[in-house]
């Protein structure tokens, strides 16, 4: 027997396993006895199994399938545990066609579907529209929890690969030498993402940020100040963007808003680690997470004009604020 005469019969081996396994339904008895147990349930899937049977039936008439002669279709609660391993594990489609007995295309097609599903029937009920009050909420909810005033969420941005289309030029081509299309996600202080951002070319490093509202600062008279988003070096200084002072020359006054500055990134780096609970959870399950330790990043130390001058006068006056009368008597034991 030659070597490819064996390969072909080991590939044929292969392709019977696969095929006894399907056979046996392995997948619907999975199911079956993991919804006896509420704590593997959500382990297993991050969300509690109320959460997922509401999901389910919302998204049933648009990613069910039906079966034919030849072979039965992937069911709706398949299709839906493939899309929430993926998002919640960060697995690839590789290894979920081992972990599901279905091939490498089919999984990518679920995944993609499901996906889009749940942006067309959720996203309404469960991304809507900020309006002036979320904004105010969200506000005062920064200030008792991590008691920075006027601060509606904490941005962050990932660069996601992409192949350069035809006739694209270096649009999408960033900093980090590869092409990319843009995401940039807001987070509230319950670690809930409010509002994203998708397909901004790669080489563009930043965005900007506008809210006309303004709020005196707590126990404050006068001088009112803007509503204001935390963010890292990537961002450009702003009137309604903050970011750390640059990491040398730091005086006292620098270093306690560096460290309360870090205080609220807290919030944006939980949603992006592979074990996070989407926004559905955080809402109806009651989820959250304690804090973490974080660090300052460099900055460009420039006077600018412009928005970048009205910036630096921005973050001067919650410098001066947070060392004074919005001062707490622990700040000064976390400077870096």
């Amino acid at each position: 027997m030659d070597y490819c005469e064996s390969r072909r019969i080991a590939g044929i081996g292969f392709i019977l396993l696969v095929m006894k396994t399907k056979d046996i339904k392995g997948f619907d008895m999975f199911y079956q006895n993991i919804r006896r147990h509420d704590n593997k349930f959500f382990n297993y899937y991050r969300m509690t199994q109320k959460s997922f049977d509401e999901m389910l039936e919302v998204l049933r008439p648009s990613i069910s399938k039906k079966n034919t002669v030849f072979r039965n279709a992937i069911t709706a609660e398949a299709r839906l545990t493939i899309t929430l391993r993926y998002l919640s594990t960060g697995c690839t489609f590789s290894s979920l066609q081992y972990e599901f007995f279905i091939e490498r295309p089919t999984v990518g097609g679920i995944v993609r579907g499901t996906c889009q599903a749940i942006w067309t029937y959720l996203k309404d009920v469960e991304m809507p529209e900020p309006a002036e009050d979320m904004w105010l909420d969200i506000s005062n909810k920064f200030w008792s929890k991590m008691n920075v005033p006027n601060c509606v969420g904490s941005v962050d941005e990932k660069h996601v690969r992409c192949i350069n289309p035809v006739r694209g030029g270096s649009n999408l081509f960033n900093y980090k030498k590869f092409f990319s299309v843009i995401l940039i996600a807001v987070a509230d202080s319950n670690l809930r993402v409010v509002a994203i951002g998708v397909g901004a070319y790669g080489k563009e490093g930043d965005c900007t940020f506008k809210f006309t509202i303004t709020r005196c600062l707590p126990n404050t008279r006068g001088n009112p100040q803007p509503f204001i988003m935390v963010g890292d070096k990537a961002f450009k200084l702003s009137t309604n963007l903050l970011r750390p002072y640059p990491a040398y020359e730091l005086d006292e006054r620098k270093r306690v808003f560096n460290h309360r500055l870090s205080r609220c990134r807290l919030y944006f780096w939980a949603p992006v680690q592979p074990d996070f609970i989407d926004d559905i959870v955080r809402r109806r399950d009651g989820i959250n997470y304690d804090d973490t330790e974080t660090h300052p990043f460099m900055d460009v130390n420039d006077l600018g004009r412009g928005e970048r001058g009205q910036g630096l006068h921005i973050r001067d006056n919650f410098s001066k604020y947070l060392v004074g009368t919005g001062a707490i008597t622990f700040q000064r034991n976390y400077m870096y």
